[in-house]
């Protein structure tokens, strides 16, 4: 007999908790929540860049972040909300430095 299916609620709870959890460096919680949604947060980057190396270093960038700043969540969003909001200023700020770096390459062209 099949699992009856979980609901929203009953995910977003088990995640706030694990990020409680994270927030007091449990590390399993870390795993368990890096497991949950790294391959959601790798393919959202990656629509954004469209680049794999740099989607894949942007998901691991979001997750630091995630360890780093999982004290400062207060819980007024869904914590899936909160993990989209890091992975997205993140892409943004990968996106930026693409193009800076791009623009860095440009030879300059001397008309002596």
């Amino acid at each position: 007999m099949a699992k009856p299916r979980r609901s929203r609620e009953e995910w977003d709870a088990e995640d706030e908790a694990l990020v409680r959890e994270i927030a007091e460096g449990d590390t399993d919680a870390f795993r368990r929540l890096f497991q949950r949604y790294y391959p959601r947060i790798y393919a959202f980057v990656l629509r954004r860049l469209g680049e794999s190396t740099a989607a894949e270093d942007t998901t691991v960038e979001t997750f630091a972040e995630l360890w780093r700043t999982a004290k400062r969540f207060r819980g007024e969003s869904r914590p899936s909300t909160w993990i989209y909001g890091i992975a997205h200023f993140k892409a943004l700020a990968a996106r930026r430095a693409a193009l800076r770096n791009k623009r860095s390459k440009v030879i300059s062209v001397d008309f002596e």
